[in-house]
């Protein structure tokens, strides 16, 4: 595939991380119910700030960090790698336990397995 297409997924993954991360960081109660945390302590809303805002983030600025670098994007399908397939296995048991689910919970499952697949793609056909 051309680097493009390499460049392209590490960037739309960097800029949703962080955007995310920020938008989750701004508004911790409108985003927690949206993924079914319905009612946070303060020390809840310190955690959800933490790993929905924080963590998200940082993945955001990796993935930008290795579409930056041509020596890293290799590693950033990895680092994809790593990250979706924990995502859909995790997300997997979770429909299997708690079905049924919001319709947004099943949202987030479709992307991410989306999200894996092209980073199997492209792992693939990665010229490194």
């Amino acid at each position: 595939m051309p680097p493009i297409i390499f460049l392209s997924y590490l960037w739309f993954n960097s800029i949703a991380y962080i955007a995310l991360g920020l938008w989750c960081a701004s508004s911790v109660d409108k985003t927690a119910a949206t993924v079914g945390f319905t009612s946070l302590t303060s020390s809840g809303r310190c955690e959800y700030t933490a790993v929905y805002g924080g963590l998200q983030i940082a993945l955001g600025i990796l993935f930008g960090l290795s579409a930056l670098r041509a020596d890293a994007r290799s590693l950033g399908i990895i680092f994809a790698l790593v990250i979706y397939a924990s995502l859909v296995a995790l997300r997997a048991i979770g429909l299997l336990r708690f079905w049924p689910v919001a319709p947004a919970t099943l949202m987030f499952a479709s992307f991410e397995l989306l999200m894996l697949l092209i980073a199997i793609a492209l792992y693939y056909d990665s010229p490194t």
